[in-house]
């Protein structure tokens, strides 16, 4: 999926970048109707969707608007209007103009993320759906703060000891690999528990890494988006060597590293 956000604060497409990203999108960007315009030649209109800003110089986005939906070429596309909190009478002139969207400044990446997963199909909202609830259900266990970062997957070099895969199954396949160190797993458990890390033996944080995956697979399917799809295999292993690589597998792949008091648990999610 090919995103373009036409905006002339830097801020605002930054964001938009971590949006698409955090999606396994591309990302194209313009600080203004001209640029964006640029873009969309290079590109020959391969754009799925657009954040198109109100107020910008050269060419405002209501005159970008209004020229692109002119073009065989480009009236396609899909566009988010965004204004401010002041500007609502322009969303009118906006949607009058063909914008499908908009998106009232203040907002946020998240904001700009849902916007997104209403544009794309219901494989990759799952795939954004397990990756928030894996986020949030460690911080659930914690009751810390957790970061999130891209990472290169499970054969990162942070070391890992227990390996655990999850099929989703429906109209696309999704396969989750899970990675942690029997550190970040004995840590996670103590969290959960209240007991040192050193108190559990490798069934047991074995049984709680099953656990946590099916945590995570039941937030997830019973959300309105994960109807009719379903997780028919999930296991989990002790790691006697190091996993293969997927980088060059030609999977869609989306690798996240959680991070909680300098404790790491990565989440690998392929589109097979």
């Amino acid at each position: 999926m090919n995103i373009l956000s036409v905006d002339d604060i830097v801020v605002v497409r930054k964001m938009v970048a971590r949006a698409a990203k955090s999606l396994d999108a591309d990302f194209f960007e313009a600080a203004n109707g001209e640029e964006a315009l640029q873009v969309l030649r290079e590109t020959g209109g391969k754009i799925d969707l657009i954040f198109l800003d109100w107020n910008m110089p050269k060419m405002s986005g209501l005159e970008f608007l209004n020229y692109i939906k002119k073009q065989p070429e480009y009236k396609d596309i899909p566009v988010v209007m965004t204004t401010a909190i002041n500007e609502r009478e322009n969303i009118i002139k906006a949607v009058q103009a063909g914008a499908s969207q908009y998106l009232v400044k203040p907002f946020t990446q998240e904001d700009i993320t849902k916007k997104i997963l209403e544009r794309i199909d219901v494989s990759a909202s799952l795939r954004y759906m397990f990756l928030i609830n894996t986020k949030n259900l460690i911080a659930e266990i914690t009751g810390s703060d957790v970061e999130e970062n891209d990472t290169a997957g499970p054969d990162a070099d942070d070391g890992c000891d227990f390996f655990g895969q999850m099929l989703v199954s429906g109209q696309h396949r999704i396969l989750l690999i899970y990675s942690m160190t029997r550190e970040a797993l004995g840590s996670l458990v103590g969290w959960k528990s209240g007991k040192k890390a050193d108190h559990f033996t490798d069934k047991i944080l074995l049984s709680e890494f099953n656990k946590f995956m099916r945590q995570v697979s039941k937030k997830c399917l019973s959300h309105t988006q994960g109807y009719g799809y379903t997780v028919p295999f999930l296991f989990s292993s002790f790691v006697t060597e190091k996993q293969p690589a997927l980088a060059k597998s030609g999977l869609s792949i989306i690798a996240k590293r959680y991070t909680v008091e300098d404790v790491k648990m990565s989440l690998t999610s392929c589109l097979v």
